[in-house]
């Protein structure tokens, strides 16, 4: 027996990467099945057999194919310290915006979802809900273990995310360049200025 078309993971893989690149050309809006179905080869409804809309689409995208996964593999390990897994958080999360078209995706959030309900709802439980808690349980676990100090750790794992946004705003909206090593040279810069402020260090 033949299986059922929403069996086969490339055909999936392939929706999603089709989505990304008409998102990023045509906006959250102006994206459409069927121009998603014809940048993958596929019919309109054979996407249905694999996301319920363009929402649960979308959201698979943020969830597969931003720097998103990264981060969350890398304050899922609590054993490593916080000198170590900021900088590289940060970095992973510039180089997921900077690859090919993320930056056009980048844009989208920034300019659509004060219009659409439904891509605000994506991006605050993707983002602010599981990449904010994300890090704010990690650092919790550190408080735990006498590595930083306590405060609030929701609002120190939004001071993390802070620069590498306002960084994405000044390059790819504002069209601000701040010539080679940018990303080195933030990393370095902002998980210096965070660590110094919250690790604890002996006798204080």
């Amino acid at each position: 027996m033949p299986r059922p078309p929403a069996m086969f993971p490339e055909k999936r893989a392939a929706i999603i990467e089709a989505a990304m690149k008409v998102f990023a050309e045509k906006g959250y809006r102006g994206a459409t099945s069927r121009g998603i179905a014809e940048a993958a080869g596929i019919t309109p409804g054979t996407i249905y057999w694999y996301f319920k809309n363009k929402e649960d689409l979308f959201r698979a995208v943020i969830r597969e194919r931003s720097p998103i996964p990264k981060i969350m593999a890398q304050v899922a390990d609590p054993d490593r310290p916080p000198e170590e897994v900021i900088p590289e958080l940060m970095d992973n999360y510039l180089r997921g915006i900077e690859e090919g078209v993320a930056v056009y995706a980048f844009r989208i959030v920034l300019s659509e979802a004060g219009h659409h309900p439904e891509l605000t709802a994506i991006i605050r439980e993707e983002i602010a809900g599981r990449l904010i808690a994300g890090i704010a349980g990690y650092l919790e676990e550190q408080v735990k273990r006498g590595r930083i100090r306590p405060m609030n750790l929701t609002f120190l794992a939004m001071l993390v995310m802070g620069p590498l946004l306002l960084s994405g705003i000044a390059r790819f909206v504002l069209g601000l360049d701040f010539g080679p090593g940018t990303r080195q040279e933030l990393v370095k810069t902002a998980s210096q200025a965070i660590l110094y402020g919250i690790v604890r260090k002996e006798g204080k």
